[in-house]
């Protein structure tokens, strides 16, 4: 099976390597020319995708026949409050740009974060928890909404937590 993780960094290149294990092939993206021959050695052939510029011409054949499409971009950091908005529409903008490079087959998975959910104490239902509130305050619930309104259920949001290995470790920061 063809398997497409855009965004090989810190938790799509490990993943890629165990998708490829499993006998799949994969292909993904990268904002680096310098990791392109790293991610090669691995077995995962690489473009060069930065989602704020135009795409390569080869964009939509590079990813002709996926089956499956892990969408493991984040949203980067807000320039200043006042362009909160602006960054937040971007984020989802780019999100569906990239949808739209695949064949209407392919089934998505987007990475996302239980950072969509309110500030608060407590459980959270996912049946019961209606993210149009924050579509204009968080990058990711926009980015949702943009979306599963083009892809419909083609579409399946893996909201992650606390995640720590590599370079990231969280006693770092404190």
């Amino acid at each position: 099976m063809k398997i497409a993780v855009v965004g090989f960094g810190w938790l799509g290149f490990p993943l890629g390597k165990e998708l490829l294990k499993k006998g799949n092939t994969v292909v993904g993206t990268t904002t680096s020319m310098d990791k392109i021959q790293v991610l090669k050695s691995a077995g995962l052939e690489a473009i060069v995708l930065n989602t704020n510029d135009d795409f390569p011409q080869n964009t939509t054949e590079f990813f002709a026949k996926t089956a499956i499409c892990i969408l493991n971009v984040p949203p980067g950091r807000r320039s200043t409050p006042e362009g909160m908005e602006q960054d937040i529409e971007d984020y989802g903008n780019r999100m569906l740009r990239i949808a739209k490079l695949f064949p209407a087959e392919t089934k998505f998975i987007f990475v996302s974060s239980t950072g969509v959910y309110p500030n608060e104490i407590g459980i959270v239902i996912e049946d019961e928890f209606d993210r149009t509130h924050y579509l204009s305050t968080n990058s990711l619930a926009f980015a949702e909404e943009q979306l599963h309104q083009f892809l419909g259920n083609r579409l399946t949001v893996l909201r992650l937590s606390g995640l720590v290995g590599g370079e990231r470790q969280m006693g770092k920061y404190f």
